[in-house]
Order: C-alpha cells, then structure tokens, then sequence
C-alpha cells in the first residue's frame, strides 16, 4: 500500500512526512545530508507497524507495570490516532488532541503539538503539551528517532561535550545513558557532527541500536521506565507546557 508523503522545505533542507501513517517523520535532510533510517517494508505495509523512523511516545514509553490506571500500550496511543497539520512558511505543526476513544485509555483532555522549524543548518523540534481541563496531567514521553549510520560504521561513533573528552559509547552495546548531557556531539565519522541539544527537563538520554541494523537511536527521556506512574511530569489545569530539541549539522 501506498502512503501519501508530504515534504516541508526550506533553503537547502527538508523534512518529509506522511499524515495518513500515523504521522512518520521519514527524513530530516539538513543541507542535503539524510540523518533518519526508514524501513520502507514496514511503513508501506498497513497491517504492520513501522519499524525505525521518528515515533511520538506519547503519554508514556515502555510497558507499564502493576497497571491499574490506564489501558495504554507499550510505548502510546497517539500513533494510532487521528492527527491535524498546520503547514507554514516557516515551521510546520503536528496537532493531536484527545477525543473520547483515546480517553479509554487515558481520561484526560489535552492537545499536544509538534512544531518542526528549519533555521538554516538546524531543526527545532517543539513538543507543546497543554492540559485543557480543571484536573493535573501527567505525562512520560519520549521521543525516538533513528539515526542512519552503516552498521559497520557504528564502532567509530564518538559522542563528546562541551565539558568532557570524546569518550566511547559502546562499553554497553545496545544500551547507553548519558545522565545530564543535555548538549554533545555525535561524530559518525564522515563529514560531518551533529549537534544535539535538548530541554533541561529530560531526564536522560538513551542510546541504543540492534545488531546488524544500520541506525542508532539517541533517544531524549522525560521519565524512566513506568514513571507515568512513579514519578510523572505534571502539566498543571489548564496550562502548557514545551520541551525542545535541536539538531544541528556541523561541518568538518
């Protein structure tokens, strides 16, 4: 089957993406570099879920355990929701809001937005989150992109900060977390860095990525495992609230 994509450009960048599955940002191309993995197999098939793109974790990621609250699967619901997009001359927006199948699941009102700005070499990424009724809102998202890299290439990849050395991130292979590095580097050894920054309200960064894959994920934490029920990010009533990344393309 075959999925309608969209592209929003500006200058010498894009981004593309696809409104009638489940909103996949396919590729962030920032001054012609490609930065995303797609498994096309999966994405073009509806009976499938899409394997490795930019999925919205949205309110929580990973099971929940000893669960009596919601009816949430592992990673979200608004995958399999109906989105709104607003396309503009500089910046486009992914829109969601809760409606009465989602609050089965989840019994809140609330509208997330997704903003993508292109600012020359740079993506902003702005997750707005408003809670739209008189009770707290809480909240455990993620978001996850993958990132294309040739598996062979993934030994080389060095991450560095503005406060440290370049260290080796594979003494764990699949799994990495860099408490409190909200701004680094990831050299995937070709010609180019990119730059990351992210919100101070993210807990950590996870990296990880699967044997024989081409890609790894540098995956910004709002909360740990289950913390939409230890321990969740409360949106006040009736009050918003943004957490931002940047990605940026470095030159060498």
């Amino acid at each position: 089957m075959s999925f309608e994509i969209f592209t929003f450009k500006k200058d010498n960048s894009f981004i593309s993406f696809s409104p009638s599955r489940w909103w996949i940002i396919t590729q962030i191309n920032l001054n012609w570099k490609d930065l995303l993995f797609l498994n096309k197999e999966t994405f073009e098939d509806n009976t499938k879920n899409v394997r490795w793109w930019i999925p919205v974790l949205f309110p929580n990621a990973w099971p929940l355990k000893e669960n009596n609250l919601y009816n949430l699967s592992q990673h979200w619901f608004a995958r399999n929701s109906i989105w709104g997009y607003v396309i503009e001359q500089d910046k486009f927006s992914m829109i969601f809001s809760s409606n009465d199948d989602t609050k089965t699941k989840y019994n809140y009102d609330l509208k997330l937005e997704i903003i993508w700005e292109i600012i020359e070499n740079k993506v902003l990424i702005t997750q707005k989150i408003t809670n739209t009724w008189k009770i707290n809102l809480p909240i455990s998202c993620w978001l996850h992109p993958y990132f294309y890299v040739k598996n062979e290439d993934k030994e080389n990849i060095v991450f560095s900060s503005q406060e440290d050395n370049f260290y080796d991130i594979w003494s764990i292979w699949w799994t990495k977390v860099l408490d409190n590095k909200w701004s680094f580097y990831v050299d995937f050894n070709d010609d180019y860095k990119l730059k990351i920054d992210y919100d101070l309200n993210y807990k950590n960064i996870w990296i990880r990525s699967e044997e024989w894959k081409d890609f790894i994920c540098i995956e910004p934490v709002l909360r740990n495992e289950n913390w939409l029920l230890d321990n969740p990010f409360i949106v006040e009533a009736w009050k918003s609230v943004e957490f931002k990344i940047v990605y940026e393309i470095i030159s060498k």
